[in-house]
């Protein structure tokens, strides 16, 4: 049995690099022609990005308080809320050491991992690492800086034209936290994804229109890429992120470093109210405290590729405290049957809502042959009818 596994493994492994290895033929095809297709622009964009030395002890302690308290009280929020099989096993193979430095406040080691968070393991699932196949201090294989030059310029042009080229890639500049790679063109660093967390960050801002003080919450905002964009393009926006406790603390060092001026509240700091969406730039919380926002709370809730990998209740609670929650718009990417599956359940249970687009996403079109995610928009109208027993509340 066991060699069958390992038989199986490495024939897995083998149709995978030979799936890659046609991806990136199909790209050197399309960017042969294209003077950005250099490759020393990757070699560019992994060199490391070091940060001055920041006095953040009082950052680390906060963070690592709100952890505290967050494990504490998962232990009694519902199955929706607790790691999934696929974030356990993150955990166990990437997360033990952020684990244990946040649980005996070891501030040394997470100002080492943070600070590189976009190489180290602390940042496992959220920052496109296994795309680029680097490691601090690892150099890339050819076919690896290929596949992320392909990628990156892929991402670019759909940017420019999602967008309707009113940014330069100048707007794409992150900050110069967690030791970022991407790539550099025209002397500019374009970090690994931003393309479409930004492109994110203003469909929302266009969404929330002239609104005063507006809210937005994401369920599962990662480390914070589209939130950093965000909150620098929209001032007076209150934004929520609801996620994993790990993540969470992540997201906390990276937007409140971006961000020292900000006012910001972390689990067990105050109360998730009324009071805290009219004074607080950031709130930043493990997922069973949305079930704390007021309802009508928010102006547009976000999602990006999230919803698709819930078991079928913890969709169903998720997609239940949206509509709870939301006063305007719900805008998504997520892999097509999890977005027919949210689709399903709003028709059925919160039919205010209404979808008035849908597209493919398109942002990872470059590295595969089987495009799968979708962009869906919904637009939450009064209704004139009282809603039948099955309708939520809400609408």
């Amino acid at each position: 049995m066991l060699k069958l596994r390992k038989l199986r493994l490495l024939s897995e492994r083998l149709a995978r690099r030979v799936e890659l290895w046609r991806i990136v033929r199909r790209g050197k095809r399309r960017f042969s022609g294209d003077p950005r297709f250099r490759l020393h622009l990757v070699d560019q964009g992994f060199a490391p990005r070091p940060r001055d030395a920041a006095d953040d002890a009082v950052l680390l302690g906060r963070i690592c308080d709100a952890w505290s308290k967050t494990m504490e009280a998962q232990h009694f929020a519902s199955e929706t809320f607790q790691p999934h099989d696929w974030w356990k096993a993150i955990q166990r193979a990437n997360l033990e050491p952020a684990i244990h430095a946040l649980s005996v406040r070891d501030f040394d080691s997470l100002r080492r991992m943070y600070g590189n968070f976009f190489r180290d393991p602390c940042g496992a699932g959220l920052t496109g690492l296994p795309l680029a196949r680097i490691r601090s201090g690892e150099r890339a294989s050819r076919s690896a800086k290929q596949l992320c030059l392909i990628d990156a310029l892929h991402r670019i042009d759909l940017w420019k034209t999602r967008t309707g080229g009113w940014f330069g890639l100048a707007d794409l500049t992150p900050p110069n936290i967690g030791n970022p790679f991407g790539v550099v063109l025209d002397g500019t660093f374009v970090r690994h994804s931003s393309e479409d967390q930004h492109y994110c960050a203003h469909r929302i801002v266009d969404l929330l229109g002239p609104a005063e003080a507006p809210v937005v919450a994401e369920i599962g905002g990662g480390f914070g890429g589209m939130a950093y964009f965000l909150m620098r393009d929209r001032p007076g926006v209150t934004y929520l992120n609801f996620d994993l406790p790990e993540t969470i603390a992540l997201a906390s060092y990276y937007l409140l470093s971006a961000f020292p001026d900000a006012k910001a509240t972390l689990y067990g700091e105050a109360e998730l109210g009324a009071e805290a969406l009219r004074s607080t730039g950031f709130i930043l919380m493990p997922g069973f405290a949305i079930r704390q926002l007021p309802p009508d709370s928010v102006d547009v809730a976000f999602n990006a590729r999230i919803l698709s990998d819930l078991p079928a209740a913890g969709l169903r609670e998720y997609l239940a405290e949206i509509a709870r929650t939301t006063r305007s718009y719900f805008l998504h990417l997520n892999r097509r049957e999890g977005s027919l599956a949210a689709h399903t359940w709003l028709a059925a249970n919160a039919p205010c809502f209404k979808l008035v687009e849908k597209r493919l996403s398109e942002w990872n079109d470059a590295r595969t042959f089987r495009p799968d995610e979708m962009e869906y928009l919904y637009r939450r109208a009064p209704t004139e009818q009282q809603p039948s027993a099955r309708a939520h509340p809400s609408c």
